[in-house]
């Protein structure tokens, strides 16, 4: 059973976003579908815990974790507080802040692989530098994946390609088929 909910008010801001901004969010993922209009919001102004609350009041359970990053849930008391603590001091600097070498010496602690730490901003920058740093210890161009990563360049699907002289490398990425172990039979080194 569906059931429609009242979304006036997002799908009228909705209207008015798309005038100055393309698909009326910043970012594909974020982008209301037309098929669900009266299920999904195109707007959310609160999240506490798992759930979150749209422009019109509705309330839904975030299963998309805020794209990500939300895993602990909105509004989580230990979380907030140390933002609000760091805001406090600052939050962008032109040098490093010691924080980023305490957070690096627990992640190269408690991840059995990790000898360093790179810090970046999105999943594509980290899709890059992953594809730059396995092409740079492989000496290999070509860059092949199991599935159908969500970030980064990888994401076209049933592809494989090769380096050209002189030419960007952006993308010499592919998606692996299913059937992956016959592909791999078949696959360039």
């Amino acid at each position: 059973m569906t059931t429609t909910l009242g979304m006036k008010k997002s799908w009228e801001l909705h209207g008015q976003a798309l005038q100055v901004i393309p698909m009326a969010t910043q970012t594909h993922s974020k982008a209301p579908r037309e098929a669900l209009r009266g299920i999904e919001p195109c707007f959310l102004v609160r999240g506490k815990g798992c759930r979150v609350w749209d422009l019109d009041g509705n309330e839904y359970i975030d299963f998309r974790n805020g794209l990500g990053p939300i895993t602990l849930g909105y509004f989580y008391p230990t979380v907030d507080d140390a933002i609000r603590q760091q805001m406090e001091d600052g939050i962008i600097f032109s040098y490093p802040h010691p924080l980023e070498v305490e957070v690096a010496e627990w992640l190269v602690r408690v991840i059995p692989c990790a000898e360093r730490v790179r810090f970046l901003k999105t999943g594509g920058e980290a899709m890059t530098a992953t594809q730059r740093l396995a092409r740079a210890f492989t000496g290999r161009d070509l860059i092949l994946t199991c599935g159908y990563p969500t970030v980064g360049p990888t994401r076209y699907p049933g592809q494989v390609y090769r380096r050209q002289p002189n030419q960007p490398i952006g993308h010499l990425a592919g998606v692996m088929p299913h059937l992956f172990a016959e592909a791999l039979q078949t696959t360039p080194d």
